[in-house]
């Protein structure tokens, strides 16, 4: 035996890293137990991921703000929370409502996201939006508006101050650099 395979063996014996002494171990029940637990944790973390990029690929905007001590609430205003479909999503909301069929609606969604972040942009489908906003009487604001989702479909939840709040009483649709979006309004 080499010292190699010599220093592996004895890794493995005296490791406690990820039950690694199984693989070596003399009984067989021992070898699957650790082989079949491997195989259902990667199948959890699979499963888990695979939820989390559903649920993101749905909804782009997660977010999470961490609880502070009671003894600090009373004199924390609401926090300054924009929360932002991606404009590729609004404009591809509304080029399926107003595209011809001939269009290839996913590429002058990314083309529309491009132009209005001022990147580089294919000037004839810049023309073909134009066309669209054009023909069925939009502003590019009024686009904005109209086709980002309501607030409640972006925020399903809004607790503040362990208290649960309807998101439509602290969020509200407003014009940023980044599109419209839903804004959380400390007036409100």
């Amino acid at each position: 035996m080499s010292n190699t395979s010599y220093a592996i063996k004895k890794y493995f014996k005296t490791t406690t890293l990820h039950g690694f002494k199984y693989l070596l171990s003399k009984y067989n029940a021992d070898r699957i137990f650790w082989v079949i637990s491997c195989i259902l944790s990667a199948s959890c973390a699979g499963l888990l991921c695979s939820a989390l990029w559903d649920r993101f690929v749905h909804l782009p905007a997660l977010l999470a703000l961490q609880d502070t001590p009671d003894e600090f609430r009373e004199f924390q205003p609401i926090p300054k929370v924009v929360i932002c479909q991606p404009v590729f999503a609004t404009a591809r909301n509304f080029l399926n409502v107003y595209a011809p069929d001939n269009v290839n609606i996913q590429r002058l969604s990314f083309t529309f996201s491009r132009a209005l972040r001022g990147l580089p942009t294919n000037t004839t489908e810049v023309n073909i939006m134009e066309h669209l906003l054009r023909t069925n009487r939009y502003s590019l604001v009024q686009l904005l508006f109209a086709f980002t989702p309501a607030c409640t479909s972006l925020i399903t939840k809004c607790k503040w101050q362990n208290v649960l709040v309807p998101p439509e009483q602290v969020f509200a649709k407003k014009l940023t650099n980044e599109g419209v979006c839903c804004v959380a309004d400390p007036s409100r």
